[in-house]
């Protein structure tokens, strides 16, 4: 017979500042290997097993981080992911190009 599982959202506290998101996630009863992180660049997302309990959580992300640049440690069953923030893409400036009008100048009207 499968045996019923509670799913729990965890208690997590997560701040951030000009550099990184700091994300805390209290995991009582877990093993760090039974925790699945995974993230993207706007989500941090997990899943982790104890025998009666299965905890899952995403969180959804203001800005946009380096999935390249995280980090996490677990620690008496809380999980610490530290995230870069991604750094914002320069401007750039697009020259334009003459080829269009000329092509124009050849057609008669």
């Amino acid at each position: 017979m499968a045996e019923d599982k509670t799913i729990v959202s965890p208690n997590a506290d997560i701040h951030h500042d000009s550099e990184k998101y700091t994300i805390k996630v209290e995991l009582p009863g877990i093993s760090k290997e039974n925790i699945d992180l995974r993230v993207t660049s706007r989500a941090v997302c997990l899943n982790a097993n104890a025998n009666d309990k299965e905890y899952s959580a995403c969180y959804s992300l203001a800005h946009p981080i380096d999935t390249e640049k995280v980090k996490a440690e677990f620690l008496k069953g809380v999980l610490k992911i530290i995230a870069r923030l991604s750094k914002p893409a320069k401007g750039q400036k697009i020259e334009i190009e003459d080829r269009f009008r000329s092509a124009m100048d050849k057609i008669e009207v």
